[in-house]
């Protein structure tokens, strides 16, 4: 079983959180939003607890990210776990963009699916 920290309560949030929850593959241990009442009501829902980014990318324990948040934050959250050896997972075309592309560390690689 895997730990994974989610980012983002809102729409996609919600469905990521769902799929994350019901998979019995991963243990959805985070939640991670500035609206603490969407955050309260998705970890409500799925069984994971709300915290601050710091406290989920501090976590040894946590495996994977999901980012689901606001876009421009989608390249911050994958560096910031990526540096901690988490595996990210992102639909983010922003994140492979050529404007994101200098903040991007080399351990960053696209997906080959």
């Amino acid at each position: 079983m895997f730990n994974v920290a989610l980012f983002g309560a809102g729409r996609i949030g919600q469905i990521h959180a769902r799929n994350a929850a019901a998979g019995s593959e991963l243990n959805l241990k985070y939640i991670v939003d500035p609206n603490q009442g969407a955050a309260a009501a998705l970890a409500n829902l799925t069984g994971a607890t709300v915290v601050d980014a710091d406290a989920a990318f501090g976590d040894g324990a946590i495996s994977g990210v999901i980012i689901a948040s606001a876009t421009n934050a989608h390249l911050d959250h994958g560096v910031a776990g990526t540096s901690r050896g988490q595996t990210i997972f992102a639909r983010s075309r922003w994140i492979w963009s050529s404007s994101a592309r200098a903040a991007r560390p080399r351990s960053f690689r696209k997906p080959r699916c």
